[in-house]
This record gives C-alpha cells, sequence and structure tokens, in this order.
C-alpha cells in the first residue's frame, strides 16, 4: 500500500483582517478637534477686540500729536508783528486770534507770518543743512471739507509768494478730521485772553499760545464725555515790538 509523500512546505500563515477606525471614533476625533477650533478661535478673538480696543484708544492720540506738531512748528518760528501801513513793512503784518462759535464748541481763527516749513512741501536744503523756508501767511481754522464726509477738520492755510502782484491761492492742508472743537488762547503776560489782535496792542505778540483740541469720540460716546487735548507753546518773537530796539552799547532801551 502505498502511503502518500508528507507536504514538506510550510503551512502559510493566516492572514488578520487589517482594523480601522470606527464610526463611532472618528465622531469623537471630530468633535474633540471642533472643541480645541472653538477653544482658539476665541482665544483669538479676545485677542484681536483687545488689539482693536488699543488702536482706537490711541488713535486720538496719534492724530492730535501730529496736529499739534504742524501748530507747535508754526508758533515756534512765528515772525514779529508788524504795522501794515508802515514805511518798514517786511512781509509780516498783524496776528490775529478770533473766538468763534460752531457745531456745538468752539472754532477758532489764527493768522500769522511764520517761516516754518512743515507740510507737504519739504523745507530747502543747502549745502548739506536743512533749513527753514521762505516766509508764508498761515491761517489756522475749522471747515467742512468737501471730501471729509460733512466731518468738521482742522485745516492749515499757506499763502506763498507774497510778493507777487497777485494773491495767490493758499495751499490747503487737513490736520486733522472729526474735530469737535478747536479753541485757542493767549497770554498776554498776566491774563489768558480769548482774541487777540496785534494791531490794537501796539504790535505785541501773546507770551504765549494754549491750543485746545477735541475730538469726536468714535466708540459712540457723547462729545461732552471726549477727551481734551491741551498745549501751550512759547511765541520765540513774543518780547520783540517795532517801537523799540535793543541799544547793545549802552544796555538801554532807545525808542
Amino acid at each position: 500500500m502505498n502511503t502518500p509523500a508528507p507536504n514538506l512546505r510550510p503551512p502559510r500563515p493566516r492572514r488578520g483582517r487589517a482594523r480601522g477606525f470606527t464610526l463611532l471614533e472618528l465622531v469623537i476625533a471630530m468633535g474633540m478637534i471642533a472643541i480645541l477650533a472653538l477653544s482658539l478661535y476665541a482665544s483669538m478673538r479676545v485677542a484681536f477686540r483687545a488689539k482693536s480696543s488699543a488702536d482706537a484708544a490711541v488713535a486720538d492720540v496719534r492724530t492730535i500729536e501730529v496736529a499739534m506738531e504742524f501748530v507747535r512748528a508754526d508758533l515756534l518760528n512765528v515772525l514779529p508783528a508788524r504795522d501794515p501801513d508802515a514805511t518798514t513793512f517786511t512781509l509780516a503784518a498783524a496776528f490775529l486770534g478770533t473766538n468763534r462759535q460752531g457745531g456745538g464748541g468752539e472754532a477758532d481763527h489764527v493768522e500769522f507770518y511764520t517761516t516754518a516749513e512743515t507740510g507737504s512741501r519739504p523745507a530747502d536744503v543747502r549745502d548739506g543743512v536743512q533749513v527753514e523756508g521762505d516766509i508764508k501767511r498761515v491761517e489756522l481754522t475749522v471747515e467742512t471739507p468737501a471730501s471729509g464726509n460733512g466731518r468738521p477738520a482742522l485745516v492749515r492755510r499757506i499763502t506763498r509768494n507774497l510778493l507777487t502782484q497777485m494773491v495767490p491761492e493758499p495751499e490747503v492742508e487737513v490736520l486733522c478730521r472729526g474735530v469737535a472743537s478747536f479753541g485757542v488762547r493767549y497770554f498776554d503776560g498776566t491774563d489768558w485772553q480769548d482774541e487777540w489782535d496785534s494791531t490794537q496792542r501796539q504790535h505785541m505778540l501773546p507770551r504765549a499760545v494754549e491750543v485746545t483740541l477735541v475730538l469726536e469720540p468714535t466708540d459712540g460716546r457723547p462729545i461732552a464725555q471726549a477727551r481734551h487735548h491741551v498745549r501751550v507753546f512759547p511765541l520765540a518773537c513774543a518780547t520783540l515790538t517795532p517801537e523799540t530796539t535793543t541799544d547793545s552799547t549802552e544796555g538801554g532801551t532807545t525808542p
């Protein structure tokens, strides 16, 4: 009787079925990812809101500082007041400050002559050194520009080329928008005055000028709760008058 030959090949191992994720496990994982994403979104939303609040809080301050820097440069370089009818008239006339009201707040108007070169035109450069520009008439006032969406703005008008026969068109620069109040006071050495007319004060300049600027709140608060930004600028030529000249030899004052 013939016996079959034994099978010498090793038996093949049985492959186990690959185990995957169940639907319940996928749902749980997706839920955990959604919770994590929601918590991250909430944290970032709080951070972005804090950044927006901080930017809104300092936006007015930055705007005020830029506008005040223009005013400071103009007043620091203001020229001594002169009588425009005098024979010694040299491109400088009266220093005028008018108290006005408008839009529920102050809307003062100031007009003077200065050598400050601030604004869109750069200062002269001579021999590599930046110097001040020519004499110009500057007006600071509150107006409502056509392109300002009906918001009042602090406007700076600069008139150059004062020796021309024709009246030159002034350059208009908007220093800041949304002005609720622009008030100016003038120190005569003793008291603060609401107005100033050098033609009525022996052609003298004020010793110092106080500027108060209030912007419309952007967070919905009433204007009465808006912050008042106040700056005081001394005038370098305030002590000079056309009636007196300093006698350096005798150390006295000669009319």
